[in-house]
């Protein structure tokens, strides 16, 4: 039997299924028998400490996030989407009367927009990478690969919220970027210096950079849609006459294990927020999980800049010390109200990891399991959902009352947590680190636990 089995039968031989309205410390006859035995029902609410930290952010994913706006709250806030070629991939141009025509490199637009809910027509800069990407894993918000200033390609896209919000998989066009005659050039002497016509695109190039530093908006691309390819465009020629027309060659941004599955994709976001003159300017980048407490009483939290807020709960702690044999029949956690949500969506739900004593994430032991997150009563990963409301604002709420009993029951003398995002797909819960920049404002006296609680009298 786990634990959550445990808990549950305990629950249900103690306490019998209780429908009341409290208010603080209010008592109530209810669980009352025939022996005189009497309940206790009470209810108590806290306003939850917490702060500001900031730390690093894996940032390797198939989503690259491309361009720049500006948060009044956040500072201006920028991505650059490295894109590295990998090894396996390579031409095959042996036909010595092949003739190039130019090389392309498409992006298709995975629908996610941020920034503005405005048309927006954005102009993207493509640079070629000067240095290779051999491993991602690592990769975070803070990390750069060198590039070519000058530009190797450019185009304009144009973003329409609208279209992007009733997205499916043709409602987005792909932005085509023909690459300058210069890298062109390059692929071109490669070619006709090798014996065989065949050459591996890393050994031609590394890569490329992709950004867009005056866009007013933030955008995404999708690496691992076929739309997503570097196209070489040719012909053949045979005694000076053309024999064959627009040829191409395309190759994608990943690599396939043997059973075709994707095995290797050489992609992250090199994501950059300048907080000068925000209410969050002290927060550095350079102290990372340093409690930061904004002089506005507010909180703050984003996916992609590693911006979070740290909850205690050793109030809730102190509270359990003097209370004997009590059962929790609720604890609800929540988040309001989350402000301006029109150009700056919040997540759609949060999660809570647990943190150690120097805010860094780490299981906390209860009873003998280890807890990555907060659990639901359900015993997976506890997500409050977003609930917006008419005027642009919007909360998050929860109920993981069976993890608050387990920590009662441990008799726990500390518990931390940090704030994480996570979007839905179905049934399954992904976070939304590194792939997207979405963010919440929220005032500290709007974190609250309320609890409702039976002690025996």
């Amino acid at each position: 039997m786990n634990l959550w089995d445990k808990a549950l039968k305990l629950a249900l031989v103690l306490v019998p299924t209780l429908f009341f309205l409290a208010c603080d410390e209010e008592l109530s006859n209810v669980g009352e028998n025939g022996n005189g035995n009497q309940f206790e029902l009470l209810f108590e609410e806290f306003t939850l400490p917490s702060h500001v930290i900031i730390d690093s952010m894996l940032t390797n994913n198939p989503n690259l996030l491309v361009g720049s706006y500006i948060d009044s709250e956040f500072g201006t806030v920028s991505s650059t989407g490295y894109l590295g070629l990998v090894s396996t991939a390579f031409a095959d141009l042996s036909d010595p009367n092949i003739v190039l025509d130019s090389i392309v490199l498409s992006l298709k637009p995975n629908a996610y927009y941020y920034g503005s809910n405005t048309n927006t027509s954005i102009d993207v800069s493509v640079h070629e990478l000067t240095e290779q990407i051999i491993d991602v894993s690592n990769s975070t918000n803070y990390s750069t690969t060198s590039y070519d200033p000058m530009q190797t390609g450019e185009a304009a896209i144009f973003i329409e919220p609208e279209l992007f919000d009733t997205y499916t998989i043709d409602s987005t066009d792909v932005l085509n970027i023909r690459l300058n005659e210069s890298y062109f050039q390059k692929v071109k002497d490669i070619v006709d210096a090798s014996d065989s016509g065949a050459f591996k695109l890393p050994e031609t190039s590394f890569g490329f950079a992709i950004n867009a530093p005056s866009s007013g908006m933030l955008f995404g691309v999708g690496i691992i849609d076929p739309s997503s390819r570097l196209t070489i465009n040719y012909h053949t020629v045979e005694a000076g006459v053309v024999e064959e027309d627009s040829l191409e060659y395309s190759y994608n941004f990943y690599s396939l294990d043997a059973n075709f599955n994707i095995d290797e994709i050489l992609a992250y976001n090199g994501i950059d927020a300048n907080r000068l003159g925000t209410p969050i300017a002290n927060l550095l980048d350079e102290q990372p999980n340093t409690p930061f407490i904004p002089d506005n009483g507010k909180r703050y939290f984003q996916s992609g800049t590693g911006i979070t807020t740290e909850i205690d709960f050793r109030e809730l702690i102190t509270f359990f010390e003097d209370k004997d044999h009590m059962i929790i029949n609720s604890a609800e956690i929540s988040f309001g109200v989350i402000e301006n949500t029109e150009n700056f969506a919040s997540p759609e739900g949060l999660s809570l990891s647990n943190t150690n004593d120097n805010s860094e994430i780490a299981s906390l032991e209860i009873l003998g399991t280890n807890f990555p997150t907060i659990q639901s009563d359900l015993g997976t990963q506890f997500v409050m959902p977003y609930e917006a409301n008419d005027d642009n604002s919007g909360k998050y709420f929860g109920l993981p009352t069976r993890y608050f009993q387990f920590l009662y029951d441990s008799k726990i003398e500390r518990s931390t947590v940090v704030v994480q995002g996570v979007d839905f797909s179905g049934s399954t819960i992904l976070s939304t680190a590194g792939y997207t920049v979405d963010r919440f404002v929220v005032h500290q006296d709007s974190i609250k636990l309320k609890v409702f609680y039976t002690l025996p009298k």
